[in-house]
């Protein structure tokens, strides 16, 4: 079952270990090695209320009999339950259990789910995109109003939900991407609100007929969320018509069709190669009619990442640092592929390595001299 589990490290969002046989008589370190990579939801739930869930039978006792002297118990057994969305669990951690409740894992706190305030200000506390901002909360206000008017009886306009980011990497198109779908679900307009990243290499295959099985699985992921493909031109492939990136488009323009109610996908990468992307199917252009251009960061942006970045691994940059790190910004080219926000995290990578080669005669630093980072070591 490891060997198994660990493939799924990816989706373990995603995945609800359902107790389905008694685990008095099992080692504990069976049951820890097989619940390693998640805890146990402590909400368990009738089997006809669970959906796209991966029930993992395999740490109990064959058939649910008591183990016999000398006889280990089964751990090689995954049975996949019929698709929908797994967020139950997650989203209605007050719904009392029903039955015997079994805790191999300490129950975790309850804890609320994120409101729209919430994600709002999550938002607003990033550092730049001010145009970025904006326009989420524009989009936010056009779904509020269209919820309004619902209620009100009104007619209700389609209106696409689909998104396209583009821009350099490291601007934090992920991250608001991720934010893009916890609004929409405390706006009930997604059941869930998780997210499924995805590439070009997910999607398409090396064969007839896999392209599109592997680009209805990642949707199948996706349901109740947002799907976002990272260089989502790589899929479009003007010059190469027996390329199968065609195929995962006409795929995906049919399966956000059909899911438009419970589905929304963003599509991030260049801008120049997104236009083309855009232009690969005419069913495109209708569904991604909002395009959020997320610009690089200006030099003061990108020293105050760097320093949140830092403080968020328990370091403390010096101004003089902070100095430092300007100095090789200012040196750096930033043409198209600027890595941004990533390029700050490499430096503070370098400079934390820079500052234990600093300490190394230094039998027993001090919790001062362990965070500190000095501008010798940004440079």
């Amino acid at each position: 079952m490891s060997r198994r589990l660990t493939t799924c490290r990816d989706c373990k969002e995603r995945i609800l270990l359902v107790p389905i046989w008694s685990l008095d008589d099992v080692p504990r370190r069976t049951a820890a090695q097989a619940l390693r990579f998640m805890p146990l939801d402590p909400n368990p739930y009738a089997r006809d209320d669970i959906r796209a869930t991966w029930a993992v039978q395999g740490v109990g006792t064959p058939r649910g009999r008591a183990l016999k002297k000398g006889e280990e118990p089964l751990a090689d057994e995954v049975r996949h339950m019929p698709h929908q969305a797994t967020c139950r669990a997650s989203t209605k951690p007050g719904r009392a259990a029903a039955g015997r409740q079994l805790a191999l894992a300490p129950p975790a706190a309850d804890h609320a789910e994120p409101t729209l305030e919430d994600l709002l200000g999550e938002l607003d506390g990033m550092v730049g995109l001010s145009a970025v901002k904006t326009e989420i909360r524009r989009q936010v206000q056009v779904l509020r109003l269209a919820q309004a008017r619902a209620e009100a009886g009104m007619r209700v306009p389609t209106i696409t939900r689909h998104l396209v980011f583009t821009g350099n990497p490291g601007t934090g198109k992920t991250t608001v991407a991720r934010l893009v779908a916890g609004l929409y679900r405390a706006m009930g307009f997604l059941s869930c609100g998780h997210l499924v990243e995805v590439d070009r290499s997910r999607l398409v295959g090396g064969y007839v007929g896999q392209t599109a099985l592997r680009t209805s699985e990642a949707v199948e992921k996706a349901l109740g969320g947002v799907l976002f493909i990272d260089e989502a031109y790589a899929l479009a492939r003007p010059g190469s018509p027996n390329d199968f990136g065609a195929e995962a488009i006409d795929t995906l323009v049919k399966l956000m069709e059909d899911h438009r109610d419970d589905l929304v996908v963003i599509a991030a990468g260049y801008p120049l190669p997104m236009a083309d992307f855009i232009d690969a199917n005419p069913g495109l252009a209708s569904r991604f009619r909002t395009i959020i251009d997320f610009a690089d960061y200006s030099d003061g942006e990108l020293a105050e990442v760097f320093a949140r970045l830092a403080e968020a691994s328990d370091f403390s940059a010096t101004l003089d640092a902070l100095d430092a790190f300007l100095d090789r910004l200012v040196a750096t080219p930033r043409g198209e592929g600027f890595g941004n926000g990533r390029w700050a995290r490499n430096i503070l990578e370098d400079a934390i390595a820079a500052q234990a080669w600093r300490l190394r005669d230094v039998p027993e630093p001090t919790v001062e001299q362990m965070r500190e980072l000095l501008a010798e070591d940004v440079r």
